[in-house]
């Protein structure tokens, strides 16, 4: 049965009886609900149900009631957190959240398309309790006993939910007791405390605009902020980037994320914010933050409760900065950290879990008269934030919390935490205009191109600013970024051959703007690698824009990388142009991709550092001064070796195999693909290295590769003595396959794959370590990931 609402939206309503006797009934719920409509779905080999394709985009979510007139007990099942249904109460995990229901009525949320908010759950859809906390993950099954009743969905609304919409989900979840602040009066006065930022002429609210983010890499900061793997007991965690790298807005998407588990974000804003932040009255020395750095920490503290109950018991009204007087007689720290706990178990709940964020930090007071006092008082407002019951801290600024130790500290420290990767695709989503053309079955060839496409699409617009694709999608006049949308979609529509294409649209997207070797920076080369945060040599060269690596080390943005040279170094700049050329000129289905010019550049640096290379187990004492091009086969058969090319291999020199449009190749050579090998070397005790690098996420392509480079060693050992070689290994870099599945494609074997130990996988995150700091763009760089 089907009807309209008044609205343009689709209303389907569906009802499906069940009844059992005397034994255990097992309906799933996504079965139903999918075949009802006629979208078709599939039992995975785990015995999950799921879909085939995604739900319709214009119908949102839909209310599931199921009705049961009597029952001995009811449960549903999502994923491993089991919901028990009694009458007049709900129960989550074991434990009751809700009561006085009426009888027999059980109401939960469902919301499809989770791939725009919460994606990397393999599930259709998230169920989210309307009265309880918390998001559950769909692939659902009730299980009833003696149960008589039925079950009924309603779509209703348009379009994939925003962040916006799911915050206000939540928000309107939390009990009476979680909502006592003045602040949490409703939702429209809320949601005024959230963060914004000024475009040119508009506001822009922060939490309303879409997210578009690497599935891996938000899930990754959610299951940190839960948690935290550090020495230290308070962690302070932070983002640093620069400026419009989206820092501010990713708070809002992980306290949203299933894997946190929150009930409150909360909001403290010390700059920008519309004009509403906050600031420490008096600002300015001698008045301010006082000259004793004990004191300036206990005002820190005391700063840090009164500010806490002014925006619990203060909500904004109007913009305007919001000073906080000083207390001239503040108490010790112990005090402050006991005043934030017992403010918000009188405001949010005795059993709250607050995420904090303060952004801005840098300008909560003075930080020039007296830096240290300003430094010490920083820190006594964060420590009293972080050491209360249940609150964790997350910092966001271009900078990182100076104020704060850093991880090494026993005490209070400060711990990095990476930004989710920017995803090109999930943009497209939302913006057509954006969308990578694409066939149904793409070969090798499209899938090199597309790799290369979206490292140069996502580069071109974070160096614009991203802020602009959501000026672009709210209709504003945008004067920056219309026309080359524009021209991408034309091209990415002008030719049925899909490689040409793309080829076009890498044309449209090169970023000529990036310059190479322009600031002299003697820690480039660290910088490349990564520096871990504490660091001596971090700490006395003054670095801004510093970005966070998977890994938690630190980088500079790649921009910045590319600006660099390194006096020590001159290999550095050498591969910072090879890498600039890749974002430039225009590229094939026969030029190397990013990723392998990547691993030359970082593996030449690391090389020029380290005097040796660390690859897998195998490690090889290196020190390349030069990157160059060559070939060890002639031809495209890896049995046309050219051993007198061999013979003259210098032991200061990384090699690219030479093949057409790689960085340095004219276009008069025609030359044939190089066979078996990306990047390799020979070192002065006579090994030839060979190193194959794959994008692909595939352990079959892996494997594949794998088979192949084991036959060229072999082969070359044969003959090895013809080009004075004493060894020969190899080496296949797999960033994109996790240790698990290179074991599957390795045999079971971690690491060597010959028993001899020449040729050895190195994939995951050891391969992801070698990529030092473009690691923060590794995540463009996949060649045959499975995308919607």
């Amino acid at each position: 049965m089907c009807e309209r609402a008044c609205h343009p939206a689709p209303r389907v309503f569906h009802m499906a009886w069940c009844l059992c006797f005397q034994k255990e009934l097992l309906i799933s719920l996504e079965e139903s609900l999918l075949t009802s409509f006629a979208l078709g779905s599939h039992t995975r080999s785990d015995g999950v149900v799921s879909p085939d394709r995604p739900f319709p985009d214009d119908a949102w979510w839909w209310r599931l009631r199921a009705w049961h007139a009597f029952f001995w007990r009811t449960s549903i099942t999502c994923n491993g957190y089991v919901c028990q249904y009694e009458p007049c109460s709900l129960r989550v995990n074991g434990q009751q959240e809700r009561r006085g229901w009426s009888f027999g009525t059980l109401s939960f949320l469902f919301l499809a398309s989770p791939a725009a908010f919460y994606p990397g759950h393999s599930s259709t859809g998230i169920v989210r309790p309307l009265l309880g906390t918390g998001g559950i993950n769909a692939a659902c099954s009730v299980t009833s006993r003696f149960s008589f009743g039925a079950i009924s969905t309603r779509w209703f609304g348009t379009g994939r939910p925003t962040n916006g919409d799911l915050l206000k989900m939540h928000f309107e979840s939390m009990t009476e007791e979680q909502k006592k602040a003045p602040l949490f009066r409703d939702w429209l006065t809320y949601a005024a405390s959230l963060p914004t930022r000024k475009v040119k002429d508009s506001t822009m609210v922060l939490h309303e605009q879409p997210f578009w983010a690497k599935p891996e890499s938000l899930g990754r900061l959610a299951l940190e902020l839960k948690e935290p793997t550090t020495i230290a007991r308070d962690a302070i965690h932070y983002l640093c980037a620069p400026p419009g790298s989206g820092k501010s807005a990713t708070v809002v998407p992980v306290f949203l994320h299933p894997d946190a588990d929150f009930t409150h974000l909360l909001y403290i804003a010390f700059r920008n914010n519309d004009g509403k932040f906050f600031q420490a009255d008096p600002f300015d020395p001698p008045g301010g933050p006082a000259a004793n750095s004990i004191l300036a920490e206990e005002q820190g503290g005391a700063f840090a409760v009164d500010l806490l109950r002014s925006l619990l018991t203060e909500p904004w009204t109007t913009s305007g900065r919001r000073k906080i007087p000083l207390r001239e007689v503040p108490g010790n720290p112990d005090k402050a950290k006991e005043e934030v706990e017992a403010l918000l178990e009188e405001h949010c709940g005795k059993d709250c879990k607050v995420l904090l964020h303060v952004d801005e930090h840098r300008d909560m007071c003075d930080r020039e008269e007296h830096p240290r006092c300003g430094a010490r008082f920083s820190y006594g407002a964060m420590s009293a934030w972080q050491q209360a019951k249940n609150v964790t801290v997350i910092a966001t600024y271009t900078d990182r919390p100076l104020a704060v130790p850093s991880e090494q500290s026993s005490t209070v420290c400060r711990v990095p935490l990476a930004l989710p990767t920017f995803d090109p695709d999930a943009a497209a989503k939302d913006l057509p205009e954006l969308k990578v053309p694409s066939s149904t079955d793409p070969s090798h060839d499209e899938q090199r191109l597309q790799a290369t496409l979206r490292f140069r699409l996502a580069m071109k617009l974070r160096i614009v600013g991203l802020m602009y694709l959501h000026r672009h999608l709210r209709r504003e006049e945008d004067l920056v970024l219309a026309p080359f949308l524009k021209e991408f979609k034309e091209a990415a529509n002008s030719d049925e051959n899909v490689k040409k294409r793309l080829e076009s649209c890498i044309k449209i997207c090169a970023v000529d703007d990036v310059e190479t070797g322009d600031q002299q920076k003697d820690i480039a080369s660290s910088l490349l690698l990564g520096l871990k945060d504490g660091s001596e040599e971090l700490e006395q060269s003054r670095v801004s824009g510093l970005v966070v690596l998977p890994n938690r080390k630190l980088s500079a943005s790649l921009v910045d990388l590319l600006g660099y040279r390194d006096p020590k170094h001159a290999v550095y700049l050498r591969g910072a142009n090879r890498m600039a050329k890749v974002l430039k000129a225009p590229r094939s289905a026969l030029d190397g991709t990013p990723l392998e010019e990547a691993y030359a550049w970082v593996l030449a640096v690391r090389s020029a550092v380290c005097e040796t290379l660390d690859l897998g187990r195998s490690s090889f004492e290196a020190k390349f001064a030069s990157i160059k091009l060559g070939r060890i086969y002639s031809t495209k058969d890896d049995k046309a070796v050219d051993w007198k090319f061999v013979q003259n291999m210098r032991d200061d020199t990384l090699y690219v195999a030479k093949e057409h449009g790689r960085p340095g190749v004219t276009g008069s050579e025609a030359l044939d693909t190089h066979p078996r090998t990306d990047i390799f070397f020979l070192t002065a005790m006579g090994q030839l290295v060979l190193i194959d690098v794959t994008g692909s996420c595939r352990p079959n392509a892996v494997r594949s590769k794998l088979e192949k480079l084991t036959s060229a060693v072999m082969m070359l050992q044969k003959d090895m003595e013809r080009g004075g070689v004493r060894e020969v290994h190899g080496v296949v870099l797999a960033p994109f396959v996790s240790k698990e599945k290179g074991r599957v494609c390795n045999d079971g074997k971690e690491g060597l794959v010959c028993d001899d130990g020449r040729v050895e996988l190195v994939c995951g995150e050891d391969a992801k370590y070698l990529l030092g700091g473009l690691a923060q763009v590794g995540e463009w760089f996949r060649e045959d990931e499975k995308r919607d």
